[in-house]
C-alpha cells in the first residue's frame, strides 16, 4: 500500500494509539493536531459512546477519524468529509492502517450550503501552512487545482441515507458558517 518514500509514525492520544502515514512536514504538523488539543480529546471522550454515529468535516488526514473510530467501535460509524485531493488520499490510507474501514466512510465532497460542483484550487503551502482549499481561481500561487462534489450536509445525508449523528466536529478553515448553514434539518435531529 505504501510507496518508497512513504512512511507511517505512530502517534497517542490519550490511550488510544494510532499509525498514520506522512508524506512530509506539512502530514507531520497534522497529525500533531492530536497532541496539541488534549481539549479536543477529552471532549470525544466525554461526549462519544460506542455505538454512536460521528462526522468528522473537514477531516483531513484522519487524526480524529481514526480516534472517534476507536471509541464509537465497530458498532458505531464514522463519516469522514475530506474534499482536498491530498488530504483525502492520505485520509483514505491512514483508515486502512489503522484497520477502521469496517466503521469508517470516507467520502470527498466539500460541505457548504449550496449543491453544485466547484473547482477547487490549492494554494501554495508557503501561503496557507494548514493547506485550505480555496474556492475558485486564485491570482498567487495556485500550483494543483480539481473539481468537487459541493453539498449541503441535509441534501447529501437523505440522499444517501447516512446515519443521525450523535457529535459532529467541524474544522473547514474558515467555511464553518457556511457547513452549518447546509445543515440546519441536520441540527434539528
Amino acid at each position: 500500500m505504501l510507496v518508497p518514500g512513504q512512511r507511517t509514525r505512530q502517534l497517542k492520544i490519550g490511550e488510544e494509539e494510532m499509525h498514520l502515514l506522512t508524506n512530509g512536514p506539512l502530514e507531520e504538523w497534522r497529525m500533531e493536531v492530536g497532541t496539541r488539543q488534549p481539549e479536543t480529546a477529552a471532549w470525544f471522550a466525554k461526549y462519544l459512546k460506542p455505538g454512536n454515529t460521528f462526522y468528522d468535516i473537514g477531516a483531513s488526514i484522519g487524526v480524529w477519524s481514526i480516534y472517534a473510530g476507536r471509541i464509537v467501535g465497530a458498532k458505531g460509524t464514522v463519516y469522514s468529509f475530506e474534499a482536498q485531493a491530498v488530504n483525502y488520499a492520505t485520509l483514505v490510507v491512514n483508515v486502512v492502517l489503522n484497520a477502521q474501514n469496517d466503521r469508517t466512510v470516507t467520502l470527498p465532497v466539500l460541505l457548504d450550503h449550496t449543491n453544485k460542483v466547484l473547482h477547487l484550487g490549492m494554494p501554495d503551502q508557503s501561503w496557507l501552512f494548514s493547506g485550505a482549499v480555496v474556492p475558485g481561481p486564485r491570482p498567487d500561487a495556485v500550483e494543483v487545482s480539481h473539481t468537487v462534489i459541493v453539498a449541503r450536509l441535509d441534501t447529501f445525508r437523505d440522499q444517501y441515507a447516512l446515519k443521525r449523528p450523535n457529535l459532529i466536529k467541524i474544522d473547514v478553515d474558515g467555511n464553518e458558517y457556511h457547513c452549518l448553514e447546509g445543515m440546519n434539518m441536520t441540527l434539528k435531529d
